[in-house]
């Protein structure tokens, strides 16, 4: 079960998140610090592993996004990869993110399409 997905900018604005429950410690933060400040160039669709969760993430390089899935580590799920491109593809075409470069933040209420995406 998913239980955290998150878009934010490559320069840390939270753009969007969705959770089923609180998570544990900040397996998000975790990734950012050890990754991606870190600059451990690891390529789109990775995952580690933090405490008790995997996380997985790809980036839109136009846009300068990340976008995030953590779930239990115990639970193999089998489509995240597939999740994680049809969300980014969809927030993309949904959005006009031409602000994104000028550093205009906004927040969006992705919510609907992300649900219909997970059914």
């Amino acid at each position: 079960m998913i239980e955290l997905f998150i878009v934010f900018t490559k320069g840390g604005f939270v753009l969007w998140s969705w959770s089923t429950a609180p998570v544990r410690g900040k397996p998000v933060n975790k990734l950012v610090k050890e990754v991606f400040l870190e600059d451990r160039p690891r390529g789109d669709n990775q995952t580690i592993v933090v405490d008790n969760y995997n996380v997985k993430w790809t980036f839109d390089n136009k846009f300068d996004l990340i976008f995030v899935v953590v779930y239990q580590k115990m639970i193999q799920l089998l489509y995240t990869d597939e999740l994680l491109e049809k969300v980014k593809e969809t927030f993309i075409s949904t959005y006009d993110l031409s602000w994104v470069k000028a550093r205009e933040i906004r927040e969006y209420n992705f919510e609907k399409e992300f649900k219909e995406i997970l059914v």
